[in-house]
């Protein structure tokens, strides 16, 4: 080792790329959790016996002494390399040969804005994370923590499109402007920080702030998340420890993400820990509780982490429905770690019980050796191809080509570029709409006291309460870009003082309440085309559509003039179910005048009948759609009294069993 380094240092040297370790796709080794009980999914674990794992001590500041969960030799040469670089090279110098040397660097960032995006679309084929489908009837849920400039994310929202939610926890505030061209960000929701708090995540670790997110993502999931992905590269990048300490610098964040991912994943979720050295114990034991929280762990160094470096991933496969004793005990752990001062915890596991767990032990030091050995190659490496500038990887095209494949992602940076303006744009993203517009133009129906000819027993009828504003189209071009259809004009007008964002390819029929849209049919969400659907499933996709889109409203970033608006879906009811709802409702009587509304909260002015053919489509549906108004305009003797629909439920609509309401 010392004679290689020496040469190193005083000559340029040749490299012998055929005798690098380079497999396409990577070998992945598991390791499965034997020790819970399959019945109850509990982890076998109690918090008498976990509290009595922990060991406080001194706060460390080297890993020289750290080799019981990895080879000795291996790692002194490691810790070497880190610390023992020739001196007068340049940072430009090691970019330039770390480029040059890495057979996997053309893949580099492919279309996305960060290579994290290209790291999940490798773990994604390897590990199968993210092809997991949620129910239909729910959207993929996300947390990506520290995914400052979209992360993980974008790779989530380019493959699952609306269907995902992704809450982003930021290391550090700032303004998200957006992701790659490609890829649809209106439903990536950037979490709040404590602006008072550091850059280097200390704000996460507070017990009250970690609690904070917590709560808000299980009250907007219901059940947790599907999947939760940490990006700790930038915050390793932006820590100020030597490189050679960081995990020690760093283990309470890789403890609180833990800690997050017990509380928020729902089960069967997966976690993906972004983590770079696993050698103290420590580290070791965080890992050792994962895995009995989870089916299944493996330690993975997929080809798009540089194999240089020692970044790799955890991922856990499958979490437990029951794993409250070590969440307690976690938390317990960050409350001391939060009031500790020269004190730190050294190991939440007893040593004597990791190595009496032989399968956990051992995968744990081959996996240490296997990637301890390959940063080694690849430093080495690197540091021949600085004396070297002519050295260079002649295998950098052919692997760019064979992993893009293999991660299906598209090799090309081409992106198609759309017109800008929204009539050319329908034209081409939805061709239909020329075809369909006349038909659609046509004036909502009144009610008339002659039900049964307005409202036709031969199709099953649904109907929306509505406000005082006439109905629109909304197209959706992407993020801010929304337009509404103009019926004198015959053409897409842009919104006036409304912010709103909208995936692209969108075309929707709903009304503006207050500060909300409310959707009250579609005929494409985010480019998925929706119209040929019986009106419930497409009422069921608007409202699940709706459900990924809302946010709280960002007033203090939006100039005064503009409305920042939040998207609804409202809920079709069963004309046969409305009796409930037409007793419990204030329905002005036609001499009334018009309805009043009190405060800012919807009530509704009136009801829009929706009809469902047995050939389904949207045209038939909105073309003879019937609209009842609560209003002075009901006033005289053709309007039409709840008494009246009511009598008319009661006489003519039956139920699904037959038998008259």
């Amino acid at each position: 080792m010392e004679s290689l380094m020496s040469s190193l240092q005083t000559e340029p040297v040749a490299w012998d790329t055929t005798g690098d370790d380079l497999q396409i796709p990577e070998a992945v080794a598991w390791l499965r959790n034997e020790g819970h009980s399959k019945v109850s999914e509990e982890t076998g674990l109690r918090s008498e016996q976990l509290e009595s794992w922990l060991e406080m001590g001194p706060v460390k500041q080297t890993l020289a002494d750290e080799d019981r969960f990895c080879d000795r030799m291996l790692l002194q040469e490691f810790l070497q390399l880190e610390t023992n670089w020739p001196e007068g090279l340049s940072n430009s110098a090691l970019d330039s040969a770390r480029n040059r040397a890495n057979p996997f660097e053309q893949v580099g960032r492919n279309i996305f804005s960060s290579r994290s995006a290209v790291k999940l679309a490798n773990l994604d084929v390897l590990c199968n994370v993210l092809m997991e489908q949620a129910k239909a009837s729910d959207l993929f849920y996300v947390a990506n923590v520290f995914g400052d400039n979209g992360g993980c994310a974008e790779y989530v929202l380019w493959r699952k499109k609306w269907r995902a939610k992704v809450f982003g926890i930021p290391r550090h505030n700032f303004r998200f402007r957006g992701f790659a061209s490609s890829v649809p960000s209106e439903t990536f929701q950037v979490l709040a920080r404590d602006p008072a708090n550091d850059d280097d995540g200390g704000w996460f670790c507070d017990p009250s702030h970690l609690e904070r997110l917590i709560r808000y993502m299980l009250e907007q999931t219901g059940s947790g998340v599907h999947l939760m992905v940490t990006n700790d590269a930038s915050i390793r990048q932006n820590n100020n420890s030597p490189e050679v300490v960081k995990e020690l610098a760093l283990k309470r964040i890789f403890l609180c993400e833990v800690i997050l991912a017990l509380a928020t994943l729902r089960p069967g979720g997966h976690l993906i820990l972004n983590l770079f050295e696993v050698f103290t114990s420590f580290t070791v034991g965080l890992v050792y509780l994962v895995h009995r929280c989870f089916g299944q762990i493996s330690i993975c160094k997929p080809n798009s982490t540089r194999s240089l470096n020692s970044e790799r991933f955890l991922i856990a496969k499958g979490k437990l429905k029951h794993t409250d004793p070590v969440l307690r005990y976690l938390r317990m752990v960050n409350e001391k770690m939060q009031a500790a001062g020269d004190v730190t915890p050294l190991a939440l596991v007893a040593e004597t019980v990791l190595r009496e767990d032989r399968p956990f032990y051992e995968y744990i030091r081959q996996s240490n050796y296997a990637i301890t050995r390959k940063s080694i190659a690849g430093q080495l490496k690197r540091l021949a191809f600085v004396k070297n500038p002519k050295l260079v990887e002649p295998r950098q095209a052919e692997v760019k080509r064979k992993c893009l494949t293999l991660w299906n992602l598209p090799n090309t940076m081409y992106v198609q570029q759309l017109p800008k303006d929204p009539d050319q744009y329908v034209a081409t993203v939805y061709r239909v709409w020329n075809s369909l517009v006349g038909k659609l133009r046509s004036p909502e129906n009144k009610l008339q006291p002659a039900l049964s000819k307005c409202l036709c027993l031969d199709y099953a009828w649904h109907c929306v309460p509505i406000g005082p504003n006439l109905r629109v189209f909304l197209l959706g071009m992407g993020n801010r870009a929304v337009f509404r259809y103009d019926l004198r004009q015959s053409a897409w007008v842009p919104l006036r003082n409304i912010v709103i964002e909208l995936p692209a390819g969108t075309i929707l029929y709903g009304e503006f309440v207050n500060e909300t849209f409310h959707i009250i049919d579609g005929l494409v969400l985010g480019g998925e085309d929706i119209r040929r659907l019986p009106l419930a499933e497409r009422n069921a996709r608007c409202r699940l559509f709706a459900k990924a889109l809302q946010k709280p409203p960002n007033r203090s970033s939006e100039p005064k003039q503009f409305t920042p608006v939040v998207v609804y879906a409202k809920t079709l009811q069963p004309l046969v179910q409305m009796k409930h709802f037409l007793n419990e409702t204030l329905v002005p009587e036609p001499t009334d005048g018009a309805a009043t509304r009190q405060g800012s909260a919807f009530e509704p002015q009136g009801l829009l009948f929706l009809r469902d053919a047995k050939i389904a489509s949207f045209e038939d549906t909105v073309c003879n759609r019937v609209l009842w108004e609560w209003t002075s305009a009901q006033r005289g003797a053709a309007a039409v009294s709840k008494e009246d629909v009511l009598m008319f439920i009661e006489n003519n609509v039956t139920t699904a069993s037959g038998s008259r309401r």
